[in-house]
């Protein structure tokens, strides 16, 4: 296995051409789950150009930062949020709400709703 930048890159650009983008973005969360803080510190930018996929990049990215104690790479700050919220389940049985109203129950769920991010109620 390569570093965990150019495993990133690799997965990029899984992520942009996947019809099913869900295998390569568990794969991403696989590999940031275990590297080191100063790798993720240091990631290059994803060369994803369909912002719902970089968006879903870059959340776990940040969201790896934040659970390794370090600071974001210098490139999330500089990808634009969602025009409007995605939902994880189109379900019409689910109520909705934002993200960030669950950010006390799972700390990491803070970067979350910046990209527009909603879940179910649970």
């Amino acid at each position: 296995m390569g570093t965990v930048a150019a495993t990133l890159v690799r997965l990029a650009v899984e992520v942009a051409a996947a019809h099913r983008i869900a295998y390569p973005l568990a794969e991403l969360n696989d590999l940031l789950i275990v590297a080191p803080a100063d790798d993720i510190e240091n990631l290059p930018p994803p060369s994803i150009t369909d912002r719902y996929r970089l968006n879903c990049v870059t959340a776990m990215v940040e969201v790896a930062a934040y659970r390794a104690g370090v600071v974001p790479p210098f490139w999330t700050a500089a990808v634009r949020p969602l025009d409007a919220p995605v939902f994880v389940d189109a379900s019409l049985n689910l109520r909705a709400h934002p993200v960030n109203r669950i950010a006390a129950a799972l700390p990491a769920a803070q970067h979350l709703h910046r990209f527009e991010y909603w879940g179910p109620r649970v």
